[in-house]
This record gives C-alpha cells, sequence and structure tokens, in this order.
C-alpha cells in the first residue's frame, strides 16, 4: 500500500502512529503472557499447598450437648453391643475392665481439650501401649523407670527379648527420644513430668494427626465408626494401634492389639469420663 503525504510534517505524525501502534500490540502480547504464566503458577501452588500443607480441619461444634435441668444430654455408648462382626466374652469384658481401671488418671488438660471423647481416646492409647501398670514412669519393656521424671528424657535404648526390638519408648504414652526432642521445644517442656507427657500425647494428636477437633465434636455422638477411623489414622504414631480391620500393625515386627479391644476400651472409658463430668456439671448447677 502506498502513502501519499503532502509534507514532511504528515510523514513524522504517520511514522509515530504507526511505531506506537506497534508498542501497543507488543505491551498487549507481553501482558497476556504474564496473566497466563501467573495463572498457571497459581494453579501449581494451590495443588501442592493443598496436598502438602494440611491445615488443622475446621469442624463446627454440633449444639446437641447441653445442659438441662441438671442433665447432661450426650449419648452413652451401650457396652453390651457388637462390635465389628465379633463379641467379647462377659470375661475378656471383666479383664479389660480390670486393666482400664488400674490406668493413670489424666492430669492437666486444657479444658477446651478435655471432652469425655479424648481422654477415652489418650487412655485407649495407653492401654495399648500396655502402661496402665505404671503409668507416667513406663519404660519400653514392661518395667518402671529408673530415673526421676524431672530429667528431660529418663529413657535409654532398652531391647525386647519377645520382639528383639530396640526403643527408647517411654512413659504412658511410650514416646520415642527422637519425637520428644521434636516435640518438648514445641510444648516448651524442660521434663519428662506427667503433664508435659500428656501435652507431648495431645500435641500429637492435635497438629500430626489433626484428630482433636474430630474427637472433641464428634467422637461422642456419631458412633463407633468414627473411633473406628482414628485408631487406624493413630496407627503411624503408636504401633501397638491396628491399621486395619486385619488388626496388622503399622510397623513389621511390631504385634497391634484387636480392634475389638480397644473399641471397648474406649466405650468404657468414654461411659466413665461421661458420667463424671456429668456428676461435676450436675454440683455446679446446683451449687449456682
Amino acid at each position: 500500500m502506498k502513502y501519499l503525504f503532502e509534507n514532511e510534517t504528515e510523514l513524522n505524525e504517520f511514522i509515530q502512529k504507526q511505531i506506537a501502534k506497534e508498542y501497543s500490540n507488543r505491551n498487549k502480547g507481553l501482558f497476556k503472557l504474564f496473566v497466563l504464566v501467573s495463572l498457571i503458577f497459581f494453579c501449581l501452588g494451590l495443588f501442592f499447598g493443598v496436598r502438602f500443607f494440611k491445615p488443622t480441619p475446621k469442624v463446627k461444634p454440633p449444639s446437641r450437648i447441653s445442659v438441662t435441668s441438671g442433665k447432661y444430654h450426650l449419648q452413652q455408648f451401650n457396652l453390651s453391643e457388637e462390635v465389628d462382626k465379633g463379641t467379647l466374652t462377659k470375661q475378656r469384658q471383666e479383664e479389660l475392665e480390670k486393666q482400664v481401671d488400674s490406668i493413670t488418671p489424666i492430669v492437666g488438660l486444657p479444658s477446651d481439650k478435655s471432652s469425655p471423647s479424648i481422654k477415652a481416646f489418650m487412655d485407649t492409647i495407653s492401654w495399648a501401649e500396655g502402661t496402665y501398670r505404671y503409668g507416667y514412669k513406663t519404660h519400653y519393656g514392661g518395667f518402671a523407670i529408673p530415673n526421676s521424671l524431672n530429667s528431660y528424657f529418663p529413657c535409654f535404648p532398652y531391647k525386647s527379648e519377645k520382639y528383639g526390638i530396640v526403643s527408647t519408648a517411654c512413659g504412658k504414652y511410650q514416646i520415642l527420644d527422637k519425637t520428644w526432642k521434636g516435640i518438648a521445644p514445641k510444648i516448651k517442656a524442660n521434663s519428662f513430668t506427667p503433664i508435659n507427657q500428656e501435652k507431648a500425647c495431645l500435641y500429637l494428636l492435635d497438629r500430626k494427626l489433626h484428630l482433636i477437633p474430630i474427637l472433641k465434636y464428634y467422637g461422642d455422638y456419631k458412633g463407633i465408626k468414627t473411633i473406628e477411623k482414628a485408631i487406624y489414622r493413630a496407627s503411624g504414631t503408636w504401633a501397638s494401634l491396628p491399621k486395619n480391620k486385619e488388626g496388622k500393625s503399622f510397623y513389621k515386627n511390631q504385634q497391634a492389639k484387636r480392634l475389638n479391644d480397644l473399641l471397648y476400651v474406649y466405650k468404657y472409658r468414654y461411659n466413665y469420663y461421661l458420667q463424671k463430668d456429668r456428676r461435676a456439671r450436675v454440683k455446679s448447677i446446683s451449687l449456682s
């Protein structure tokens, strides 16, 4: 296409317009490319962020828990119901109840994490780990810790004659030394006292397994299936908990407790804390 210009001024104006048009088209192309690249990075960040950085789930508290006329309304588990496909004999139930009754009472829990379901689940872990005899002073291998609990970590590597496994598992919840070293600074603990052991167990249930909201709001009225799933999730932290219905441990050469026994222990201990909490609430109402 030929352009005719009457003078040099028109020519210069035409050249400037063409240059401006070309710059505008190039800037539009760069802007589109920038938007496309930003969108790709945003999608990748969203995908990997959701996958690898799972926040603590926000669970809406149910409105079912209430105190009316001195009565604490919460469903109490029926201990005689069948769990899974098997049932526990009366003799086995009495044996479990005797063991569970000797569990060291939980101390030092904050009020927002002291529901019957949370305490019952922690006691279930304690029973599964076999610490109902010596409680906070239990050393791996089933004997009492010879050192003081006021020390930073009182346990030492010990080899089990039964399983041939060397472990430093220590205390009511059988916490390993490397686990304790990672948790202690976060819970501001410089000793292995009972209160710090409870804090460490709560930290694992809350920050690592994200089970506290589930246990707090759904463990006490959604049925035993919620607790069964919680046991499976915690099996990677405590070897005595099964990872599936087959009852296999998450770790090789280690034996997990039977699911039926664990569920019965949980229900039995849940009813214990429920009655205790109910009496305390009724007492507080009567005093007010």
